[in-house]
């Protein structure tokens, strides 16, 4: 196992807080409302398992609100639901010392991955005090020792340390999240970010015969003494990759929300370009596509304009068409010089909300701020550039953007997750001054 270290002993209290960026589009953390699992996730088909830990004091059952619905029984009679303590919903798991969950098999976290859960530790720890665990080749402890929690990997053989957070309190409900991109492992505690370290493992041996626990581990035959509540793992996405606001309210059971689907850009001399995979009848498209030499740009029928701009001879519109079964390509854009497409679903009716824009000859490509019309951080802002000039290095893209479709004269970018409003934002190219505009706007959530 070759692992690089980046390991500073922070102390939480001077971190700065602030709203998590993701590579990934979405960072849902929890809905409004009770009952275990109010409002919407638009990753929730990604989520291999959900325990709210709700139910009556005493209760020995243990509902998996995934759409895997798990089957999850006690170890010992030493686990069980508590409304003593709880994060939300009026109740949570206790675990005495060593007691524990487990889990029916399933596949492992071969990509990228987000594992996270609220614990309020209680009395004496064991060393070593699993918190969740997967004890075979290839797969993974997350254990309680000395008020901190570490993850390693795990091959038998071996444990190596790929994360930790800082110091957990008894008594007090702590939000950890451990996520992966590619190599890089990042642990977070109450949302900041407490380590960030890169292995080469991917638990590629975690499969479907693998056993997890919960509050245990058979390796040490030791488990945390304590409370758990809302405990998810999401396969295939890292939710958190900066400091991030810990959700404050459970975690949702159901799709919702806008989220990213598909890109593609049909290059230099394009008029039109294929859709790329992945979409659903009813997710809309957005097209962004430029004319360099002046001369304006006609959409093929189906589509509704959101925007047109001139900027000497630039030429730039952005458009819309709610996607329908049997659609194979944008259609042809007359006069188009580069046309971009991007994918996303959970769009309101009616879709565009505010719009801004954006012209000048300049040697930076400026982006115009813009307040959503819909203030409850659901919408998602879009962004598309366009310039007079594609001989030149490819746009730029501004710090806190997401570009889904470039070329070097046409860029369509997001805010990569919900969001109330952005600033003016700036990125250059070549330093040549070129005529430039942009499009800027609001893409409501259902």
């Amino acid at each position: 196992m070759n692992l690089t270290l980046r390991k500073t002993h922070v102390n939480p209290a001077l971190l700065s807080r602030q709203r998590g960026f993701l590579l990934n589009p979405f960072r849902f953390g929890g809905g409004g409302g009770g009952g275990g699992g109010g409002g919407s996730d638009p990753l929730f088909n990604s989520v291999s398992l959900l325990l709210h830990m709700d139910g009556s004091n005493g209760s020995d059952t243990f509902t998996d609100s995934s759409s895997f619905s798990r089957s999850v029984t006690r170890r010992t009679t030493g686990a069980y639901i508590s409304t003593a303590q709880y994060k939300f919903d009026g109740s949570s798991c206790f675990f005495e010392s060593n007691s524990g969950l487990v889990l029916s098999t399933w596949a492992g976290l071969t990509s990228d991955f987000t594992i996270e859960f609220w614990i309020n530790p209680s009395g004496t720890q064991s060393t070593n005090a699993a918190v969740f665990a997967c004890n075979t080749t290839g797969g993974f402890h997350i254990e309680f020792s000395s008020g901190v929690i570490n993850f390693y990997s795990y091959n038998f053989a071996t444990r190596d340390n790929v994360g930790y957070t800082s110091s957990i309190t008894s008594g007090v409900w702590t939000h950890v999240a451990i996520t992966r991109v590619g190599t890089t492992f990042r642990v977070f505690t109450g949302g900041l970010k407490t380590s960030e370290l890169t292995s080469s493992n991917n638990f590629g041996s975690v499969e479907v015969s693998s056993q997890y626990y919960v509050a245990y581990n058979p390796y040490f035959g030791l488990g945390f003494t304590g409370f758990i509540d809302d405990l998810r793992v999401t396969k295939g996405f890292a939710r958190y990759t900066a400091n991030f606001t810990p959700p404050s309210a459970p975690f949702p059971n159901a799709v919702g929300g806008i989220y990213f689907v598909a890109a593609a850009n049909g290059g230099w001399t394009s008029d039109s370009v294929a859709l790329p995979g992945g979409w659903s009848a009813g997710n809309i498209a957005i097209v962004s596509c430029v004319n360099v030499v002046g001369v304006n740009i006609t959409p093929p029928a189906g589509w509704t304009v959101i925007n047109s701009l001139s900027s000497g001879t630039a030429r730039i519109i952005a458009a819309y068409r709610i996607l329908q079964a049997g659609d194979t390509t944008t259609g042809t854009w007359a006069n188009a010089n580069n046309v971009g497409v991007s994918i996303y679903a959970g769009q309101a009716a009616t879709p565009i909300g505010q719009v801004e824009t954006w012209a000048a000859a300049a040697t930076s490509q400026t982006y115009p701020a813009i307040t959503c019309q819909v203030s409850n951080s659901t919408s998602w802002i879009i962004s598309c550039g366009g310039k007079n000039n594609a001989s030149v290095t490819a746009m730029g893209v501004p710090s806190g953007l997401v570009s889904r479709s470039a070329s070097n004269c046409n860029i369509l970018l997001d805010s990569g997750a919900p969001a109330n409003s952005q600033a003016l934002l700036t990125a250059g190219d070549s330093g040549t001054n070129h005529a430039r505009a942009s499009i800027v706007f609001e893409l409501k959530a259902a």
